[in-house]
């Protein structure tokens, strides 16, 4: 039946409004013939700087981490936790072009010791790092070298997970690790296996104070923003999941025979 459409000089479609077959193809080729959106200021047409949110427990070095990357002295640095209280948001050129937003956070605590403590500030400043989070588009996760992960950095990363964000893992004050113990190799491996919401995110081992191996941070920072803001086709993601759906059928609705059926998968956001 397909083919005699043909003859119009059309270019048909075969959909299943059932099944969903086809489907997404039929919404490739529509956004293709869509006209670009009008009325946008040039700088809203151009792409946003990349958000980055630098978060982590008290005092193991977010705001010397952002001073490394700005260039600059942007952010207080002091031995006392507690430093920073808001998250300050620095715009930053790299010598490529690309723009970033950089968002220093204040340390985040255990929710336990954030309510036993006096300072009702706290408990304040955490909520707007909690909201930087979710403004960002990677997450960089500061932990101490010597002191290794926490279970505060565990629940950070669970977080950024849920929130689904692109991490990178920082481990800052590398410098005063003992090298006959330690191998980058060998901390990214201990950093992984312990962060297992993040697995898959980068891990750079590196000396906020003196600068040491902060352009690596920046090419996985670079890195992990492409990939959050890569556009996967529906045509794809459709083939992805009918895959997945005849190699695990989706469950059957409670107290019916019936099984759940999905028709189509699209990106969103």
């Amino acid at each position: 039946m397909v083919a005699d459409f043909w003859v119009t000089g059309l270019q048909p479609h075969a959909v299943s409004a059932i099944t969903g077959t086809g489907t997404g193809e039929m919404l490739d080729a529509l956004a293709e013939l869509l006209p670009p959106p009008t009325g946008l200021e040039q700088d809203d047409a151009e792409e946003q700087p990349l958000a980055v949110a630098i978060v982590g427990r008290p005092n193991v070095g977010k705001s010397s981490l952002l001073n490394a990357i700005a260039g600059e002295e942007r952010s207080i640095v002091c031995d006392l936790s507690g430093t920073t209280r808001d998250a300050v948001d620095t715009r930053v050129t790299l010598p490529g072009g690309q723009r970033l937003t950089l968002i220093d956070t204040a340390g985040i605590r255990k929710r336990s010791r954030v309510a036993d403590s006096p300072d009702g500030a706290e408990q304040l400043s955490v909520d707007r790092a909690m909201r930087a989070v979710r403004r960002a588009d990677v997450a960089v996760l500061v932990i101490d070298a010597v002191e290794g992960v926490t279970q505060q950095d565990f629940r950070l990363s669970e977080l950024f997970a849920s929130e689904g964000k692109s991490v990178v893992v920082v481990v800052n004050k590398w410098d005063r690790v003992d090298p006959r113990i330690w191998s980058v190799e060998k901390m990214a491996e201990n950093v992984k296996t312990q962060l297992r919401h993040v697995s898959w995110a980068s891990v750079v081992c590196t000396s906020a104070i003196s600068g040491r191996h902060v352009e690596d941070v920046l090419e996985a920072v670079l890195d992990a923003g492409k990939q959050h803001r890569r556009r996967v086709p529906t045509a794809t993601l459709n083939m992805v999941l009918r895959e997945a759906t005849q190699w695990k059928a989706p469950p059957t609705q409670r107290g019916s025979l019936r099984k759940g059926r999905i028709y189509y998968a699209t990106q969103a956001g």
